[in-house]
């Protein structure tokens, strides 16, 4: 499409990125469901996107 990449910017995302998947890597140590030990809307709000 050769569209310019600005490889600073896409640098900074990767590292938000990886900060976020760190977070969805520990969770289920901590608990079995992203809120807590019950099913709820967070999970489904999060569930398209795993």
């Amino acid at each position: 499409m050769n569209i310019k990449q600005d490889e600073v910017v896409i640098k900074q995302n990767e590292e938000k990125l990886l900060k976020v998947l760190d977070i969805y890597r520990k969770r289920p140590k901590e608990a079995q469901f992203s809120a807590g030990d019950e099913f709820s809307l967070a999970d489904l709000s999060h569930l398209p996107n795993t």
